[in-house]
C-alpha cells in the first residue's frame, strides 16, 4: 500500500468512528451524512482488508484489528494537527527556529544590537543568522527558504518579493579630533583633498558618493578600499583619513561628523523576503520586532 494513494480523510473518519462508536456519530462529529460515513467505512475496509468495526448492543465495536492501529493513527493525525498549527501561529516563547539575514556588516551594527536585545527575553529558542550573498542571488535563495530576509538599498525589484522600509539615513562625513585640515567648516575643497577610506564589496568601480560628485564633475581622492565598515572608525581616529558614512553609524564612534558639503540623497534601507512568507507567522513576528526596535 503506498501512502500517495490513500485519501487521508479515511483517518479522520476511522477515528471518528472508533471515538463515537456509531456510525450517525461519527457523521454528525464530521459533518456528513449517514450513507456517506457508511461508504467511507466499506473504504476503510477494503483498505485495511479487516471489518474493523462490528454492530453490537453497544454499537460499533472496533475489532482486534482496529485496535491495534488506533494509536498510530491518532499519533499521525495529532501530528498532522500540529503542522498546520504552526502554519497558522507562532510562539516565540517555545519556537526553535533559525532566521537567516543577507546584509553587510555596517546593517549588522545599526539593527542587531537592539533587534536581539528584544528578542532575547521573549524568543530564547530563536537563533539569528547574518551573511551577504550577491544580490543577483537574492530572488533564488529568498525562493527557497535557504534565506529569509534581505536587507539592502532599494535596488531589489523583483514580482516575487515583498518590500518594507526600514530607515533613512543622511550622509556625514566623519575625521577625527583635531584633524589639521577640517577646522570648524568642511568645504568642498577640503572635502576632496581629504585621503577618503571607500567601504565596499566590490573590487572596483564607482561607489554610489562618487556617482553624485561626478554629477558635478568633481572627484575624491581614494586613500583605501576596504569591504568592511567596523574597522573604519578605528583607522579614522588614528590618521587623518575619513570616512563618508550614514549619520546613524557615525553616532557609535568617538569621531567627528560633519555634513558634506555638497548635495547627497539620504540612504534608504529596505528589508525584503520572499512573497509565499509573506503571512507566515514567523516571519511577519520577526518583521514586527525589527520594526519596533527601530522605533525604540
Amino acid at each position: 500500500m503506498k501512502l500517495n494513494k490513500v485519501d487521508l480523510n479515511l483517518f479522520v473518519a476511522f477515528d471518528a468512528i472508533y471515538t463515537e462508536s456509531s456510525l450517525s456519530g461519527a457523521a454528525q462529529r464530521l459533518h456528513v451524512t449517514q450513507p456517506a460515513m457508511s461508504n467511507t467505512l466499506n473504504r476503510l475496509r477494503e483498505l485495511f482488508d479487516d471489518p474493523l468495526f462490528v454492530r453490537s448492543g453497544r454499537g460499533m465495536m472496533p475489532t482486534p484489528g482496529a485496535q491495534n492501529i488506533i494509536g498510530p493513527v491518532r499519533e499521525a493525525l495529532a501530528t498532522l494537527n500540529a503542522s498546520l498549527h504552526k502554519l497558522t501561529s507562532f510562539d516565540p516563547a517555545t519556537a526553535d527556529k533559525t532566521f537567516r539575514f543577507s546584509m553587510r556588516d555596517l546593517n549588522e551594527a545599526q539593527l542587531f544590537p537592539r533587534l536581539l536585545e528584544l528578542l532575547q527575553p521573549e524568543a530564547p529558542g530563536v537563533v539569528v543568522e547574518s551573511f551577504q550573498i550577491p544580490r543577483e542571488d537574492a530572488v533564488k535563495e529568498l525562493a527557497s527558504g535557504r534565506l529569509d530576509f534581505v536587507i539592502d538599498a532599494p535596488v531589489l525589484s523583483d514580482p516575487q518579493l515583498r518590500q518594507q522600509k526600514l530607515t533613512e539615513d543622511e550622509f556625514v562625513c566623519v575625521v577625527r579630533e583635531g584633524h589639521p585640515i577640517v577646522d570648524r567648516e568642511l568645504t568642498l575643497e577640503k572635502y576632496l583633498a581629504l585621503p577618503h577610506i571607500v567601504v565596499t564589496s566590490r573590487r572596483n568601480g564607482l561607489s554610489i558618493i562618487d556617482r553624485e560628485l561626478e554629477k558635478i564633475g568633481k572627484f575624491r581622492r581614494i586613500s583605501m578600499r576596504t569591504q568592511h565598515s567596523l574597522m573604519v572608525p578605528e583607522l579614522v581616529r588614528r590618521t587623518d583619513m575619513t570616512m563618508t558614512t550614514v549619520n546613524s553609524f557615525s553616532k557609535f564612534h568617538t569621531t567627528r561628523a560633519m555634513p558634506l558639503p555638497f548635495k547627497m540623497p539620504p540612504l534608504e534601507m529596505y528589508l525584503y523576503w520572499h512573497k509565499s512568507a509573506d503571512l507566515d507567522p514567523a516571519s511577519r513576528w520577526l518583521r514586527q520586532k525589527l520594526t519596533a526596535s527601530l522605533q525604540e
